[in-house]
Parts: structure tokens; C-alpha cells; sequence
């Protein structure tokens, strides 16, 4: 069996390259498939985003910051989730600035659960805003069948796609 990358294309966010793969068999068969590649951060610098720039989430029409997370919940539980017992203080979005919205890549283990990491987000947040952000929160993410229909690309490529608001609060 030989494998070679036939196509390699920056994706909308410029962290992430989708891979289009071609497997050729002795028999002659071949076979394309597509793979994201996502970035990733050292523990030393996922914690310094992590430091500087902080998950809020939309909760019972409030926004609230979470609790704290370590590199092993940064990067392995999905923040959306159990949110009644992750959530702390609220927090007020007036005074803050919109700096940007990105998209960003989510791999899954079934394509049917949305499971957002907060080290995914850090590891392809913009880097022209890295000085200047200090918190994010999800605006657009797939919530049904519809959505991830519309995501056929990505989804076959083993990563669900979301929108993400980079903020600076008023400290």
C-alpha cells in the first residue's frame, strides 16, 4: 500500500490544514480520504493562554465565567457541558469590546456529539489577538442533524467547525 497527501489547503482560520489522503492497494484500488491537522500548544504555553485568556459561556440568558481547569480539563473535557456546576461568577458584557470572531476545529470521538475543548480554541486563537483578548465565548457551534449536514467537509474529516468571539473585558 502507498499513502500520499494529494492536497493540502489552509483552512478559514489559518491554524488548521485540511488533508486530502489517497491510499493506493497492490490490487489497484485506491482510496481518498481527509484528515484536519490542528496546532498544538506545550503545556507551558497552553497554560500562559490559559493565564491570559479566559472561556465564558452563555448560561440561563447570563454570561458566566467558569471554574478553574487543569491542562488535563483543558484539553480533554468539553467546557459546554455540565454547565450548572462549572459556572461562577457572572459577568457583564456591555463595557466589553468585540475584537474578532474566528472559526475554529473540534475533533470528535462520535460525530454526533459537539465536545469543545477550551485548549483547541487557545491553540488556533488568532494570533494577532493574543496581546490584546482576554476572554472568548462560542457564538455558533452544531446543534442538530441540520447543522452537521452543512458541515459534510469537516465532519467526513473528523472535526466539527464552530464560531468563536474573541473579547477584551473591562477589567
Amino acid at each position: 500500500m502507498q499513502t500520499i497527501i494529494v492536497n493540502e489547503k489552509l483552512l478559514d482560520n489559518k491554524k488548521a490544514i485540511l488533508q486530502t489522503i489517497r491510499e493506493t492497494y497492490d490490487n489497484g484500488f485506491n482510496y481518498e480520504y481527509y484528515k484536519i491537522l490542528l496546532p498544538y500548544l506545550t503545556h507551558d504555553e497552553l497554560l500562559a493562554r490559559y493565564k491570559n485568556i479566559k472561556p465564558i459561556v452563555y448560561y440561563n440568558n447570563n454570561f458566566y465565567n467558569l471554574k478553574k481547569y487543569n491542562e488535563k480539563m483543558l484539553r480533554n473535557e468539553s467546557y459546554i457541558y455540565n454547565l450548572k456546576n462549572n459556572i461562577r461568577d457572572i459577568i457583564d458584557l456591555n463595557e466589553s469590546e468585540i475584537l474578532d470572531d474566528f472559526n475554529c476545529y473540534h475533533k470528535y470521538g462520535n460525530m454526533n456529539l459537539f465536545k469543545p475543548s477550551i485548549a483547541e480554541i487557545l491553540e488556533q486563537f488568532p494570533d494577532n489577538l493574543l496581546d490584546e483578548a482576554n476572554a472568548f465565548y462560542m457564538i455558533d457551534y452544531p446543534n442538530d442533524v441540520t447543522d452537521l449536514n452543512n458541515q459534510l467537509d469537516i465532519l467526513k474529516a473528523g472535526c466539527h467547525k464552530s464560531t468563536i468571539r474573541a473579547l477584551k473585558l473591562k477589567r
